[in-house]
């Protein structure tokens, strides 16, 4: 059926008729949680909500500095001093009139299991990520897809699985892929600060949204995707979990 812009206005702020055949928001009411706000967690949300969703909670305890605004592109100078959550609550609300759920604070043990449907992992460090799998998700939980994103200056690794699937379980809790921190080299840049590449991270964070837009149109996609770009090295790597 074919709309006037002045009846979609009437029905959404959002007009969304370009990409409704492949993610409807209209048949999609469950809530979704992003863990992170930061290079990838800002993006991801930000294109969740100009897919339509309108169930969306963002968690993030941490205010921006001056160094993030290069590579964290939701985020511009006017925002320098403000919690993450909060100017990209602004940022949504400005693009796509939906306002969202944000939470100032840390996910912890106390926060008990999420009832959020899918999850968002766009965490710093491997610790907190394991925490939060162990005592947020666990066995038993609502949450019935995770998509977890991680990267560097050029590369990047997104695993999207059910967590109550033994198979998928097992393989997200190889020692390969719940690492330690201490495993991981932090890149220094000349200036003796951690380096980041914002292309870098709205890629992983748009593969991310596809892999959510795959798990609602029930697309059997791979499980585990990692990337490398930019220096004429340019790769591409998936897998099931199997």
């Amino acid at each position: 059926m074919n709309m006037t812009l002045e009846a979609a206005a009437r029905q959404s702020a959002l007009d969304v008729r370009k990409h409704r055949d492949l993610f409807d928001p209209d048949k999609w009411n469950e809530p979704a949680l992003v863990i992170g706000a930061g290079a990838t967690g800002n993006m991801v949300a930000l294109e969740l909500a100009k897919l339509g969703l309108t169930q969306l909670s963002v968690v993030d305890f941490d205010k921006l500095e001056a160094v993030n605004i290069a590579n964290q592109l939701s985020y511009d100078l006017a925002d320098v001093g403000k919690y993450k959550v909060d100017a990209l609550q602004d940022r949504i609300e400005q693009a796509t009139r939906t306002n969202i759920m944000v939470h100032k604070d840390r996910i912890g043990p106390a926060a008990g299991r999420l009832t959020h449907k899918v999850v968002f992992f766009c965490i710093d460090t491997m610790k907190d990520r394991k925490a939060i799998w162990q005592h947020n998700i666990g066995k038993i939980s609502r949450v019935e897809w995770l998509i977890d994103l991680r990267i560097n200056t050029r590369n990047a690794i997104i695993y999207s699985f059910d967590p109550r699937n033994p198979i998928h379980r097992r393989e997200y809790e190889n020692p390969e892929t719940l690492y330690d921190d201490s495993t991981v080299p932090v890149e220094l840049g000349s200036c003796g600060a951690t380096m980041s590449m914002g292309p870098t991270a709205a890629l992983a964070a748009s593969m991310a949204a596809w892999a959510f837009v795959d798990y609602t149109n029930k697309v059997d996609g791979p499980n585990e995707i990692i990337f490398t770009v930019g220096k004429g090295d340019w790769r591409l790597f998936t897998r099931k979990f199997e």
